[in-house]
């Protein structure tokens, strides 16, 4: 597992809440889920194009997530990819974290973390404030 922790480009939340739910909860992310290529908006190019500078591979999906409360991602991992990434965007103390295999990942804005495909899920939203993540697959 890789962590960086970043400055938040505050359009990535915008793009986000612009493009709102294009998944209609069909996935594993039971929440507010865009489209899957994100990368033809300017903010997202930028994110995945730091990514693949700290990896070898592309970035071939990445998407927004909004999670209100009680929402959540299920146990999943993704299937054929090199690596997978969350980034968080617009998080608190108290919003949910990100599981990977049994390792607890404490939310924080700017934070990005790459990571092998392995077993993840969030846990139910249980705070007011919106969580804003990106996600998205990596292949060599």
């Amino acid at each position: 597992m890789i962590l960086y922790n970043l400055d938040v480009d505050s359009e990535l939340k915008n793009i986000i809440l612009q493009t709102g739910d294009k998944q209609n909860q069909r996935t594993s992310v039971k929440a507010l889920m865009t489209h899957w290529n994100m990368r033809d908006h300017d903010a997202f190019d930028k994110l995945a194009k730091f990514i693949e500078s700290k990896v070898s591979g592309k970035v071939y999906d990445i998407w927004g997530a909004l999670y209100k409360k009680d929402e959540y991602a299920e146990s999943h991992s993704h299937k054929d990819v090199t690596n997978t990434f969350v980034y968080f965007v617009d998080v608190c103390e108290k919003c949910a974290p990100l599981f990977i295999n049994d390792e607890k990942i404490t939310p924080k804005n700017g934070k990005l973390v790459i990571f092998k495909d392995e077993v993840h899920f969030t846990s139910k939203h249980k705070c007011e404030h919106d969580r804003i993540v990106i996600a998205g697959n990596i292949n060599i």
